[in-house]
């Protein structure tokens, strides 16, 4: 009697608490660090790693454009003029040439000889270009003193392009395409291959440094390439050879 009485009062303590709304209590169930399943982000799509690579190419391609010299090609100027086939640039200048606020820029196309020439444009009067002066001469020793130029332009305007010429000193012995002062370069013919490359070549003795300075006409366009400052007395003629 008394157990069945104890299990009604527990079946009815039951039936009550079920008609309160309330509900049998749970602990917290710790569940352990190795069963629980890591959330993993999603990769990187192959659009965004194709993007990134072209991005890093050009960025290194701009830096070995303006910062990296070029290479020195077999054909290029001698020791005494440094830069003087102008294949090395830095920010669109020749290496080791002082440019004169004057359009300076690498000509690719008909260029003389290796990668490069220079090209040389005044966009006004005041008869700029670019300039080098090598030092550490023997005066008893002769020197030949060459390059090869080429002028774009009308003929008939293009008549102030030319270089200059300066020594150390006023005794020194010149033939008369490298004496002291400015020389106008004749403009260069127009032929079918091309405009044509002319060739210069004087020599001197006496001087233990020179400078030599390249300028152009107002709107035209002066290119110069294997600038060349050899040990020896040489005399060339005037040589005329189309453009390669």
């Amino acid at each position: 009697m008394r157990g069945s009485e104890g299990k009604r009062r527990q079946s009815g303590t039951e039936q009550a608490r079920g008609a309160r709304g309330g509900a049998p209590r749970h602990e917290p169930t710790t569940i352990p660090w190795h069963r629980i399943e890591r959330v993993r982000t999603p990769a990187r799509t192959g659009s965004g790693l194709l993007f990134l690579g072209i991005l890093a190419f050009l960025i290194t391609g701009a830096l070995a454009w303006w910062l990296l010299p070029g290479e020195e090609p077999t054909t290029g100027g001698s020791a005494l003029v440094l830069n003087g086939d102008f294949e090395k640039w830095f920010r669109q200048k020749p290496l080791h040439w002082v440019t004169e606020h004057a359009n300076i820029f690498p000509v690719m196309a008909g260029a003389y000889a290796g990668r490069y020439s220079v090209g040389i444009y005044n966009p006004d009067s005041a008869g700029r270009g670019i300039a080098q002066k090598i030092f550490s001469l023997e005066p008893g020793k002769y020197y030949t003193l060459s390059f090869w130029y080429r002028i774009d332009g009308a003929l008939n305007q293009c008549t102030c392009s030319g270089y200059f010429i300066e020594y150390d000193t006023d005794h020194v012995e010149s033939s008369p395409e490298v004496a002291p002062g400015f020389h106008t370069l004749k403009p260069t013919q127009q032929k079918d291959s091309g405009r044509t490359w002319r060739f210069t070549a004087g020599w001197f003795r006496g001087a233990q440094s020179v400078l030599i300075r390249f300028v152009a006409c107002q709107g035209c366009l002066l290119l110069v390439d294997n600038v060349k400052l050899v040990p020896g007395k040489q005399r060339k003629g005037l040589i005329v050879m189309p453009n390669p």
